[in-house]
């Protein structure tokens, strides 16, 4: 009976080893992701504003080319956005 419990408890260390184990290799997958989520962000945010420009300066100059690069750079965001869902 002592050896039946013992062998119990041993399994149930085991099993929370492995537990513990894999949330930590879970939590070390998000702590390296983080950073490429953060620059991904950051440079979302600087097409998506370099794009208003390009469009602000297509309107003021008739430019179609400043146009197409913005909408370039618009429709690479959504694709990134798209990607990283």
């Amino acid at each position: 009976m002592r050896y039946q419990l013992h062998l119990e408890d041993q399994r149930k260390l085991t099993a929370e080893s492995e537990k513990a184990r894999k949330r930590k290799a879970v939590q070390d997958e998000i702590r390296a992701v983080e950073p490429k989520i953060k620059l991904l962000k950051e440079s979302i945010a600087s097409m998506s504003q370099e794009a208003g420009a390009l469009a602000v300066q297509a309107e003021k100059k008739y430019s179609f080319i400043l146009l197409a690069k913005s909408n370039a750079f618009r429709q690479i965001i959504h694709e990134g956005e798209a990607n990283a869902v």
